[in-house]
This record gives structure tokens, sequence and C-alpha cells, in this order.
């Protein structure tokens, strides 16, 4: 447990930080996630990202439209969006197919294929996360 004489150096402690975040954010998820969708460069244009929809994002990222980096960015979106979801599941029961490696977030992979932009931005939402 951290406590205020044990705390590491420039953590605030979580109330702090959950008043910030409520303040910074708008009240709609999908506004919330369409502006986390526009940090990555992969993702811009993406159908579904902005406004976000599931099912639209889905489409796109289970088609030949995403890069290996902008399916890892989408991935990262998805498990923002909810990480207990099946999305492969989903997909399926779109009748899309499931591109190889599947859908869920990998953060070693992402680190390994993004480039310093998307790093940037995954490393700013690590900082200060934001889910909708």
């Amino acid at each position: 447990m951290i406590t205020k004489t044990n705390r590491a150096p420039g953590l605030r402690p979580r109330e702090d930080r959950d008043t910030t975040r409520r303040a910074t954010l708008p009240a709609d998820g999908c506004v919330t996630m369409a502006q986390l969708a526009h940090q990555f460069p992969a993702l811009a244009g993406a159908p579904g990202a902005a406004p976000w929809d599931t099912q639209t994002f889905l489409r796109w990222l289970c088609g030949p439209g995403p890069t290996a980096g902008g399916l890892l960015a989408g991935c990262f979106l998805l498990a923002v969006w909810n990480g207990l979801a099946d999305w492969e599941a989903e997909a399926r029961a779109l009748g899309l197919v499931v591109p190889y490696g599947g859908l869920r977030f990998d953060a070693l992979a992402a680190r390994a294929a993004w480039d310093d932009a998307h790093r940037a931005a995954f490393e700013a939402w690590w900082r200060a996360p934001v889910w909708p």
C-alpha cells in the first residue's frame, strides 16, 4: 500500500488523479475514445475511430486497412474500451475474419512495431490513463 510517506516521488494520490481526470475528460465515453484514437497516427481516418463505433472499427481492423502498428493500436483501443470483451468472438459474430495474431493487445509486440509517435501516444496514456 502506498502511503503519503512511502509514495514514489512525483506520484499524486489516486484521489487527486481521479479528480483531475474527471475534470479534463468529456462525459461521453465515445468522445473520449475518439480523442484517444486521434493520438495514434495509424488510426487517422480509421472508420469507427471518430466518431467511436466498435462494430465499424472492428470491420476496419479485420480488413485490409490497418498496418501492423495500426492493428496493435486498434487492439489497444479495444482493450481500453472493454478489456474483458472477447473481441475475436465479437468479430466472428459480425462475420469477420480475425487477423493473424488475434485482437488482444500485446504491449511488447506494440513497443517493437510502433514508431516514436505511437510509442509516445501509448506512454502518454500510461502516465495518465483514461477510460470511457
